[in-house]
């Protein structure tokens, strides 16, 4: 049997048999699973993916268990593996059953062009590709110092930027430009405009796309982003804006 899709399982100390169990001997499998779950650094409740093929794939799975995921609650891991699932499928079905470690540029941006532009396709939110992207490039559990996502066609960088604060934090207001620079990006090599406004307000992270914040201030900021783990275009972008000419004032 062949299924057109990844699916997303979780990880389990017990499972049912079949009604006419197995043509083997399960003996095994179940006896303690739960001593074997821990010594393989497994945890139950966790989520894995299995191929069209009913593949258990170890080296993709393996993300699943890495201290970056795990940080994180169980639903939003299982969103993770939701959102990467999804992206396999893509490569599976449309472009002709290739693996994730064949995937290359093309493949990436083929689906970028499905997921946000096609007709067909789903026309998600630029807030909510942002999201896919990361469990895609494997940087769940990695700091961001900004918030963005994609511009929509005919939409300016500033109107990009608003939309995006609107989503993200529920904060209505006109961000400023600062600088655009072409970044090079993870998947490619994309142009990048940064913003920045001041707020006065109480925010309201969407779970979906915030999983933790803090406020910090700029020298705090700047101690830590080359300390913890960021997103390397997040650093790229906060080393650009440090090297400007004269300090700025984002109340100006």
């Amino acid at each position: 049997m062949i299924v057109n899709a990844w699916r997303v399982r979780a990880t389990a100390e017990d499972f049912d048999l079949p009604p006419g169990g197995l043509p083997f001997d399960v003996g095994l499998l179940k006896a303690n699973r739960a001593e074997w779950l821990r010594e393989a650094g497994l945890e139950a409740g966790t989520p894995y993916l299995v191929s069209p093929m009913f593949e258990y794939d170890v080296v993709l799975n393996r993300f699943f268990q890495s201290p970056g995921i795990r940080m994180h609650a169980v639903n939003t891991q299982f969103g993770y593996a939701r959102d990467l699932a999804a992206f396999l499928t893509f490569l599976w079905v449309s472009r002709r059953g290739k693996g994730w470690r064949d995937a290359a540029e093309e493949d990436h941006l083929a689906y970028l062009a499905w997921r946000r532009r096609d007709g067909d396709g789903p026309r998600i939110a630029g807030s909510t590709w942002n999201r896919e992207v990361a469990g895609v490039d494997a940087f769940p559990g990695q700091f961001n110092w900004m918030l963005g996502g994609a511009a929509e066609v005919g939409e300016s960088y500033e109107e990009a930027a608003a939309r995006e604060l609107a989503e993200e934090l529920g904060v209505h207001s006109c961000p400023r430009f600062v600088l655009k620079f072409l970044c090079d990006g993870v998947i490619s090599p994309y142009w990048l405009g940064l913003h920045e406004v001041v707020i006065t307000v109480p925010v309201q992270p969407d779970p979906k796309e915030v999983a933790w914040f803090d406020w910090l201030t700029e020298p705090e900021l700047e101690e830590i982003v080359h300390r913890f783990e960021f997103i390397p275009d997040a650093r790229e972008a906060f080393d650009r804006y440090r090297s400007l000419s004269a300090p700025r004032d984002p109340s100006r």
